[in-house]
């Protein structure tokens, strides 16, 4: 099976209900509760798709930290000890 196709098939039958179950909710939530009640849990599940783009996008950028390499002859116990330059007089 085409995996594209697959995704593809998935995310229109997703699409699909919730443009069919989706107004059912939110109408039941402004007859039941009021408006604001409504346009808050509206304004959430807004949220919740902008969330996971911002997590897919940082997830993509970061870059991970170099490992150390094995050619370093320094001694890195000193390394949180900073020495002031010395001044000549």
């Amino acid at each position: 099976m085409n995996e594209r196709g697959a995704a593809l098939g998935i995310f229109r039958s997703l699409g699909a209900l919730a443009r069919g179950f989706g107004p059912l909710f939110a109408s039941s939530l402004f007859w039941c509760f009021g408006p604001g009640v409504a346009y808050i849990v509206g304004a959430i599940f807004l949220l919740l798709p902008l969330e996971a783009l911002r997590r897919s996008i940082l997830g993509a950028v970061m870059i991970p930290p170099n490992p150390p390499s094995d050619d370093d002859d320094d001694d890195d116990s000193n390394n949180d000890v900073q020495s002031s330059p010395k001044k000549d007089q």
